[in-house]
């Protein structure tokens, strides 16, 4: 069965203050979406990991292209940019899709 995540990272995060997204932003010594991602990743059942990122991101967005992801451009809300990232993977045809935020880093 594919499974794949995908994970919305194309908020600003202006509540969480600082001068980049909080997605973007250090806990420890890695971006919180990174340590989102390492849940993901650990997960023997996930195939695909998709994000959304914000069309601002582009440094971010070429970083996690490189690192084998599928980035996708977010929308002007959360509902469009789930709707394009489920878009991108039509391509692969999962069985299942999880939706995550990137500024969930706890996920177990």
């Amino acid at each position: 069965m594919s499974i794949a995540a995908l994970i919305v990272a194309a908020g600003r995060g202006t509540r969480a203050g600082g001068v980049i997204a909080k997605q973007w932003q250090n806990i420890g010594s890695k971006p919180m979406l990174d340590h989102t991602l390492s849940a993901f990743r650990a997960c023997p059942d996930i195939n695909c990991i998709a994000i959304v990122v914000h069309p601002d991101d582009k440094v971010q967005a070429e970083r996690l292209s490189s690192e084998g992801y599928i980035v996708v451009e977010g929308g002007a809300d959360r509902s469009r940019s789930v709707r394009n990232g489920l878009t991108a993977l039509a391509e692969i045809s999962p069985r299942k899709v999880l939706i995550h935020d990137a500024a969930r880093p706890c996920v177990s």
